[in-house]
């Protein structure tokens, strides 16, 4: 019984070969300077905050969109989104949770680690290129910071 169930299991990897979109397009990894970015987004943050006001992950990346247009290389929507994900990882912002009857809202808030980066810490964000076999866009693989 279980070296039937383990047949199974290897027929269904094998098979599964290929499947995944990290597998079955080749791509080219690409580390992009966010260091403008970063900065800007941390001085819009503390800006909010010096008004008590707060502000949504994705209301952080419209502005970033719509306002700070000159923060370093051009970034794409979804790159900004899976940036500010990275820097709440890697504890650069953090989310607050603010609980109401009806709904729970998170909101961006500056994160224990912003002074290292506020202080001439340079941060990357690596970017895989698929090929045109999907399509030409960049996406995220990650974020350093060194």
């Amino acid at each position: 019984m279980v070296a039937k169930a383990e047949q199974e299991r290897r027929v269904a990897i094998i098979s599964a070969e290929g499947m995944c979109d990290n597998c079955s397009f080749s791509s080219e990894a690409k580390e992009m300077d966010v260091s403008g970015h970063t900065k800007v987004m941390l001085s819009l943050l503390q800006d909010m905050q010096e008004n008590d006001q707060r502000i949504t992950m994705l209301q952080l990346v419209d502005k970033m969109k719509v306002k700070h247009k000159d923060a370093g290389p051009e970034i794409q929507r979804d790159e900004l989104e899976q940036l500010v994900i990275q820097l709440i990882v890697d504890r650069v912002l953090k989310e607050e949770f603010q609980h109401t009857a009806y709904s729970t809202n998170s909101y961006v808030t500056i994160g224990p680690l912003a002074k290292q980066v506020l202080q001439g810490c340079r941060c990357s964000f690596y970017c895989r290129t698929l090929d045109s076999a999907m399509d030409s866009k960049d996406h995220s693989a990650g974020y350093r910071a060194s």
